[in-house]
């Protein structure tokens, strides 16, 4: 910026000088918090969607068997042993689980 003076014809001059190095710094910095979020929450959806399905198998499994043995009275001992057994198993998987997902927290 330049400046006039009439009465004196002197010239004065002003300056202003910025370093825009540290502003474009500055700039990535939010993009960088934006892009770690979205990986943030892509990682916890999967997880979310995986931990639904590996909770959804043996409790499907253990209601699936205890419907079907309270429902038909013509099972033969094996076959009710093999359907307690299947239930017992997913019971446990699904205990396990929940332990793990309550330790996480």
């Amino acid at each position: 910026m330049t400046r006039t003076s009439n009465e004196d014809d002197l010239c004065y001059i002003l300056s202003i000088v910025c370093d825009l190095k540290d502003k474009k710094v500055d700039d990535r910095k939010p993009q960088e918090a934006r892009d770690k979020a979205d990986v943030t929450i892509e990682a916890k959806r999967q997880f979310i969607a995986n931990i639904s399905h590996e909770m959804r198998m043996p409790l499907a499994v253990i209601l699936g068997f205890t419907d079907l043995l309270l429902q038909q009275n013509e099972f033969s001992v094996d076959e009710v042993r093999e359907g307690l057994s299947a239930i017992h198993r997913n019971r446990v998987r699904l205990l396990h689980l929940i332990d793990d997902l309550l330790d996480l927290a």
